[in-house]
């Protein structure tokens, strides 16, 4: 697949943020370049240069303006007294908080693309995701764009985390999340 020459995200660099699904991740990947966005960051897909994973996670979070979030349901959950339910990765959750925290939630950076049966935590119920339980079909393009358009209409795009928010500087939040509701 070969990048739009004259799509309107050249600027953005997103980071997926994935589980055991590389098949999804993988799709994910392609359409975002397809779209026209940079080479998304895959963490794995990444040089080690002797960091830490944690390290490495940070270093690479500071090269994107976007986040999505795939949630997957990778990992069977039992509860005390046996009840089961599917959730993604531990890594998915702790990446997901750390860019709620770099870009804040309302910033419309953080994308989440989930999988059903995969359970949602409760502190993020009501959050709007697009739902690509059946693939990256044409729906879930669409909405994707929707929200790459989204996240370039409201303004300019930080280049890392710190170009962003300069020490000693006052701040406020504006903008919205950007994720999409599943129709049905």
């Amino acid at each position: 697949m070969l990048p739009d020459p004259v799509s309107p995200y050249t600027d953005l660099r997103p980071f997926i943020v994935h589980g055991h699904d590389h098949v999804l991740r993988d799709d994910l990947r392609n359409l975002l370049i397809e779209l026209g966005t940079q080479s998304p960051i895959v963490l794995d897909g990444q040089a080690n240069v002797g960091q830490t994973i944690i390290e490495k996670f940070e270093s690479e979070s500071d090269r994107c303006n976007l986040a999505v979030v795939l949630i997957t349901p990778d990992d069977q959950v039992v509860m005390p007294g046996g009840a089961e339910y599917a959730s993604a990765r531990p890594n998915v959750w702790i990446e997901l908080g750390y860019f709620l925290a770099k870009f804040g939630r309302k910033s419309g950076r953080i994308i989440l693309v989930y999988k059903k049966p995969a359970q949602i935590p409760s502190d993020l119920q009501g959050i709007l995701y697009i739902d690509a339980t059946l693939g990256l079909t044409g729906l879930v393009r669409d909405r994707l764009e929707g929200e790459l358009n989204g996240i370039v209409t409201t303004g300019e795009i930080p280049e890392s985390h710190s170009a962003m928010f300069p020490a000693g500087a006052d701040y406020s939040v504006r903008g919205r999340l950007f994720i999409v509701p599943d129709p049905t």
